[in-house]
């Protein structure tokens, strides 16, 4: 980048946990975080889309880092779609690593505005290192700050119980940082309105819940019958809580029911605490077209998602992340041209019934009857592949949410 390059237009720096295949390897990092990184590719390629130059600044660092014979990892830039991303340097030691991201991030952060014409600050999400980033934005570099909440974090006493998933402690933090950046921010964006009961009282917000890219997005569609058959996947977390146990229970349904196998296949991928129990419950299946891959690179993940015509997301409506998450995902299948059957969380159950299948009972022998509806008429699969392309199309191109988010930044973050 040179210097002072693109001083007439104002660029937007979107902060936050955007990482890649290779920092990931490079730096030995925990996860790949591979739904916020594309949430964050997503709507970064939004603005760019409405002629805002966008720059992702991610710490790309842990807690957990593994050791490296660097000292520092050093600062590296990319690309993502259509968006600039920088990664800052960082100390290449567990937990060091990451408290040196406190010193490191906000070097770079003024380093790219001494260069360029910042319009706006977006963080995402929430963490003490971007509470602070958001503060420096705020208030030394006197820059409008907009909050994308992703998820939500609200503590609760039940969260200290031994039977608990949440980490209490994490909680709290997450809740104290997000309540301030919050606090920070002149508008929030955020993927459901289910959200905005939890930010700041008065804040505005702008609901972003699809954002495709109509090329990257474009697989062709083939019929089912082109096809010779149908491909279901299931893909993300392998965990209860996003509906492992109730696809594998409606997959043995289907196969006592002799409906798998033959012209039918399933594929699962992701990687999570129900794994191993995942895994072991597809090999009963395997000889039945049934197929596990674990967690995989973006390029096999995107060769699976081409071969389904249909995908599930069944995170579970009920309880805390019923309201506090949203599959982003299912906005990518709809873009991709796929029958989506999905649970009713975030903002789902708003589309109309010809682009979505909403299950509203997450229930194993609820999803096999409608995994067998679709599986005996494979030309109502191919009508709502085509409802879903168009209506994505239409509503959720980067154009057009790209459009939303220069319009909400120039009423709020200006004001």
């Amino acid at each position: 980048m040179k210097d002072n390059e693109g001083q007439g237009n104002g660029y937007i720096l979107y902060v936050g946990g955007y990482l890649d295949e290779a920092v990931v390897d490079e730096r030995k990092l925990p996860t790949r975080n591979p739904a916020g990184s594309n949430r964050m590719s997503r709507i970064g390629s939004a603005f760019c889309a409405a002629g805002k130059e966008t720059i992702i600044l991610s710490p790309a660092i842990s807690m957990r880092t593994g050791f490296s014979p660097k000292l520092i990892f050093p600062q590296r830039v990319t690309r993502t779609n259509r968006v600039s991303v920088i990664f800052s340097r960082a100390f290449s030691v567990p937990v060091l690593g990451a408290l040196s991201s406190f010193i490191f991030v906000p070097l770079l952060l003024l380093n790219i505005c001494s260069r360029r014409n910042i319009e706006a600050l977006v963080i995402y999400n929430f963490s003490p290192l971007l509470l602070l980033v958001a503060l420096i934005g705020r208030y030394v570099l006197k820059l409008p700050v907009l909050h994308n909440v992703e998820d939500v974090s609200e503590p609760r006493v039940s969260d200290w119980k031994s039977n608990s998933d949440a980490r209490p402690l994490q909680q709290l933090v997450f809740y104290f940082c997000m309540s301030w950046i919050n606090r920070v921010a002149s508008g929030a964006i955020c993927p459901t309105s289910r959200f905005t009961p939890y930010l700041r009282d008065g804040i505005p917000v702008e609901v972003v819940t699809g954002c495709i890219d109509a090329q990257l997005d474009a697989g062709e569609f083939e019929s089912s019958s082109a096809r010779k058959g149908v491909c279901i996947l299931f893909a993300g977390k392998i965990e209860n809580e996003h509906g492992i146990d109730i696809f594998v229970g409606a997959l043995k349904i289907l196969a006592q029911g002799g409906l798998l196998g033959g012209d039918v296949r399933i594929d699962i991928c992701g990687g999570g605490k129900h794994s191993e129990w995942a895994e072991s419950a597809a090999e009963e299946l395997v000889g039945l077209g049934v197929h596990f891959h674990g967690f995989v690179s973006d390029s096999t993940y995107r060769q699976l998602l081409n071969r389904a015509n249909i995908c599930v997301a069944l995170q579970q409506p009920q309880g805390r992340y019923g309201s506090f998450k949203t599959p982003s995902k299912v906005y990518e299948y709809l873009g991709n041209g796929k029958t989506v059957i999905a649970t009713d969380v975030g903002d789902l159950a708003d589309l109309p019934g010809d682009v979505i299948h909403i299950c509203r009972t997450p229930d194993a022998q609820v999803l096999a009857d409608v995994l067998k509806s679709y599986i005996q008429a494979p030309d109502l699969v191919d009508k709502q592949c085509i409802a879903a392309r168009g209506f994505s199309l239409k509503h959720f191109s980067l154009e057009k949410v790209g459009a939303r988010l220069v319009g909400f930044m120039n009423l709020y973050a200006r004001s």
